[in-house]
């Protein structure tokens, strides 16, 4: 009898692990909470160049273009620095367009720029001497009247800024000029391709 009640003790034991064994492999796993610290996705596009160092022209905007480059723009008198961050340049004769630039190390750079793409009035994608940039402007009627600017990212936070603004209005450029900063934007990316390490 005391073997019976052993075996019949033993088989039921035997019979509630293989249950137990059952139901917790029936449990879905626990799977990890997603990380709410995920960063954004990228906007803009990656520099496919090295980094160029700007941070000295911030303080001293006119000397990131050469007075002999100036003067294919129609430029021979130096530049004065205006908001604290870019240099201005005026023609010889007043019909020619007129130049600013300056160096901007707070707004984020260009990643920042295409994050607040859609308060623009004016987003243009471009590129300057193989850096990534944008035409925008202050306005959606600036490039109708000679305004544009070219911002363009070279570095992680910096941008190098140029506006044009063409005085003549029955100028070709006043209709189109973008172009116009885009060529000055060149000259300065490559005088600071030049100068890097």
């Amino acid at each position: 009898m005391r073997a019976t009640v052993g075996v019949l003790v033993t088989a039921c034991l035997a019979g509630a692990a293989a249950m137990l064994a059952g139901c917790s492999s029936d449990q879905p796993q626990s799977q990890p909470a997603p990380s709410s610290s995920t960063a954004p996705s990228r906007l803009s596009p990656p520099l496919v160049k090295e980094d160029l160092e700007v941070t000295k022209y911030r303080a001293d905007p006119c000397a990131l273009i050469r007075a002999d480059q100036l003067a294919q723009f129609g430029i021979t008198a130096p530049g004065s620095v205006v908001d604290g961050w870019r240099c201005a340049w005026h023609p010889n004769v007043a019909a020619r367009p007129s130049y600013r630039a300056g160096v901007d190390l707070t707004s984020g750079g260009l990643e920042g720029l295409y994050r607040k793409r859609s308060t623009l009035p004016m987003f243009t994608p471009d590129e300057v001497d193989g850096y990534p940039a944008v035409r925008t402007a202050d306005d959606p009627h600036a490039t109708d009247h000679g305004r544009c600017t070219v911002e363009v990212g070279v570095a992680a936070t910096s941008l190098v800024v140029v506006d044009v603004q063409v005085a003549d209005e029955r100028s070709l450029d006043y209709r189109d000029p973008c172009p116009l900063a885009s060529t000055f934007a060149g000259y300065v990316i490559g005088n600071l391709v030049s100068l890097a390490p």
